[in-house]
């Protein structure tokens, strides 16, 4: 059996942006035409292509926020860990994201579908919990994070049957809700019947 190389995040990119938010204390700063992601937006959006809230360029120019490039592959860390989407557009992100850039994945050989799978994998077991009991990472240890890095095509090929089958799950997911739904509606209907309600 053939062993996959494994790699270290810092040994593949050598940044990784993190994001940033302009000051609430300012409402100049928020309202803009600039995609502002926070996690709530990862959620159900593998593609991001409009979010929450907004930021204005005078909130870029007063804060941390980092310009993301469309295509990359954003990664939250903190609060919920381990939630992917990609960047549809130009955007920027609050702090609790970092995103991987599609050009320097690409110079790695490292295929960003591939890395939307396995990152939250490898990220389970090194998060740590601040008082609250809440798992977080930081930078460093996403930079310390060891993935497994077959060759580029192994790599397509393993994210293109991943997704498939994800997508095959969520049919299922789905038509199982729809039969739970008819099935209360079905038990209403008996009860109904049973007493002339």
């Amino acid at each position: 059996m053939t062993q996959v190389n494994r790699k270290k995040i810092s040994s593949l990119f050598k940044d990784i942006k993190i994001g940033g938010t302009p000051s609430r204390g300012n409402p100049a700063f928020f309202g803009g035409n600039n995609l502002w992601v926070s996690i709530k937006d990862m959620e159900g959006q593998s593609i991001i292509t409009k979010t929450l809230e907004k930021i204005t360029d005078e909130g870029i120019e007063h804060s941390n926020c980092k310009l993301v490039k469309k295509g990359s592959l954003l990664f939250s860390f903190k609060l919920t860990v381990g939630r992917v989407s990609f960047a549809g557009q130009d955007l920027y992100t609050n702090e609790a994201i970092a995103s991987f850039d599609p050009e320097e994945a690409s110079q790695a050989g490292v295929d960003l579908e591939f890395l939307s799978i396995v990152l939250p994998i490898s990220a389970q077991g090194d998060t740590s919990k601040n008082t609250m009991g809440i798992a977080l990472l930081n930078k460093e240890k996403i930079f310390n994070l060891e993935i497994p890095l077959p060759e580029i095509s192994k790599q397509k090929s393993i994210a293109l049957t991943v997704k498939n089958q994800l997508a095959q799950v969520e049919m299922a997911r789905k038509a199982i809700n729809d039969q739970l739904n008819e099935l209360n509606i079905l038990r209403k209907v008996i009860m109904s019947k049973a007493f002339n309600i």
